[in-house]
């Protein structure tokens, strides 16, 4: 018999494809070629925390579909920079919020939604729907 503890054991690189395509549908798109992810007509309403959230979900989703592979996930500020359009201290700050409210983690100077937290970031993309 297995232990019922075990059920509580996540692993930061299983994910629920399912939800996270339902997640990043209205924000974002990945282009098949160059794995550039674009923003929806929807992104440009997100606020840099959600903007944020959205690219670390779409790296994640790379990976998902073996684009990328796992150690690609994380990204580091400057990259963000690019992908967003967040720039400088704003990212910087936005970042250390959403580390401090754990909604992503950290990997050295980079930055990540583990596949535990897509629903959490899905709580907070929410928001701009409503």
């Amino acid at each position: 018999m297995n232990n019922p503890l075990e059920r509580l054991l996540v692993d930061s690189r299983e994910v629920d494809a399912e939800m996270l395509a339902t997640v990043l549908e209205p924000y974002v798109r990945i282009d098949k070629e160059s794995r550039e992810i674009r923003g929806t007509t929807v992104w440009r309403q997100l606020s840099t925390g959600q903007k944020i959230l959205a690219a670390l979900l779409a790296r994640r989703a790379l990976a998902a579909l073996g684009m990328i592979q796992e150690d690609e996930v994380p990204l580091g500020p400057q990259a963000l920079e690019q992908g967003t359009g967040v720039r400088g201290s704003t990212l910087r700050k936005e970042l250390s919020r959403l580390y401090s409210d754990r909604l992503i983690q950290k990997d050295g100077s980079r930055y990540f939604v583990p596949g535990y937290g897509i629903e959490g970031a899905q709580d907070v993309l929410e928001r701009s729907r409503s």
